[in-house]
């Protein structure tokens, strides 16, 4: 058996050590809006040492189609807080663009 004469006699008869997860896998998939409106996506980020946020903001149409994106940084006193923020700079942007027929999308629980 040619090939046993590779493997290492300091490595016959040693246990092999080996670690099973189970892991679940959540891919999230985005959901168009309605024929005729668009989609902005927002989401917020906390940095609780130095209470800085980040905030991105994503615009779609109903194909999937990039229309335009925005990111904000500043200040907070909560991850609540930054999430506000985002909700907050979200419908700024739509009205500033004059947007009538948008649909809001974020994925904190508890502002919206």
């Amino acid at each position: 058996m040619p090939y046993l004469s590779s493997i290492s006699p300091n490595r016959v008869n040693q246990p092999i050590q080996a670690m099973y997860v189970n892991v679940t896998v959540f891919l999230p998939h985005w959901i168009a809006p309605p024929f005729h409106h668009v989609k902005i996506n927002y989401d917020a980020s906390f940095y609780s040492a130095d209470k800085y946020i980040g905030i991105g903001l994503l615009l779609r149409d109903n194909t999937g189609s990039w229309l335009g994106a925005r990111s904000i940084t500043g200040y907070a006193l909560s991850a609540e807080e930054s999430e506000a923020l985002a909700i907050l700079y979200t419908l700024q942007w739509a009205l500033s663009l004059n947007l009538d027929r948008v649909v809001f999308e974020g994925d904190c629980h508890v502002i919206t």
